[in-house]
C-alpha cells in the first residue's frame, strides 16, 4: 500500500487505502487492452490490505465492538468470498475473455464491502479507541502490511493466528513468484 505509514489513526488509514483501491479500479475501468498490470497491482493490493485487516482489525471489533462478533463475521465472510475471486483472477491469462467481467464482479463485491466498513464497522470500532490505541492499531496494520501475502491464498486460514503461522510461508511463494515475473 502506498499509503503513508505515519497516519495514526487507524480508521483514517484504511479509509485511506479504500480511496487508493477505488483509484486503481477506475484506472482498470478506463484502460484500454487487458490491463494485468493493474489487475495484479489491485489484487496485491486487496491482499495486503485484507491480510492486515483480518489480522489486526476485525479482532479488535470482536474484542471491543457491540455485537462485533456479527460484524467481524460479515466481515470476514465477504472477503473470502472476495478472496476466492481474486484467486480466479490471478489464474486468468491476461486475454481470457472472463477477465473484464470478473473484475467488474470483483469491484461491486469490494464497493460493497467497503460501504458496510465505512459506514458501520469502521465507526463503531473508531467510538471506542482512544487516540493512543488507534496509533497503536494503526501501526499494528502497517507493520502487518510490510509482510502479508500479495496473492490470493483462499484455502489458508482467515484467523489472526492463520495468518501468523502461514503467513510467512505464504509471502515468500508470493515474493518468489513476483520476482519469476519481472525478470
Amino acid at each position: 500500500m502506498s499509503v503513508s505509514s505515519t497516519t495514526k489513526d487507524v480508521v483514517a488509514l484504511l479509509e485511506s487505502q479504500h480511496r487508493e483501491v477505488e483509484k486503481l479500479f477506475s484506472r482498470y475501468t478506463q484502460s484500454v487492452g487487458s490491463g494485468s498490470e493493474l489487475v495484479e497491482e489491485i489484487i496485491s493490493t486487496l491482499v495486503v490490505h485484507s491480510v492486515a485487516e483480518e489480522e489486526y482489525v476485525y479482532p479488535a471489533v470482536r474484542r471491543r465492538v457491540e455485537n462485533g462478533d456479527l460484524a467481524a463475521d460479515r466481515a470476514y465472510q465477504e472477503q473470502a468470498e472476495a478472496e476466492s475471486l481474486m484467486a480466479r483472477i490471478d489464474d486468468m491469462a491476461p486475454d481470457d475473455p472472463e477477465l473484464r467481467p470478473s473484475m467488474q464482479r470483483l469491484e461491486t463485491a469490494i464497493t460493497a464491502h467497503v460501504a458496510f466498513e465505512e459506514q458501520d464497522l469502521l465507526p463503531r470500532l473508531r467510538a471506542t479507541l482512544s487516540p493512543e490505541e488507534s496509533a497503536e492499531l494503526a501501526d499494528k496494520v502497517n507493520s502487518a502490511e510490510q509482510h502479508a501475502p500479495t496473492h490470493p491464498h483462499p484455502h489458508a486460514p482467515d484467523s489472526p493466528l492463520g495468518h501468523k503461522l502461514t503467513g510467512p510461508i505464504a509471502t515468500a511463494l508470493d515474493r518468489l513468484r513476483d520476482k519469476k515475473k519481472d525478470n
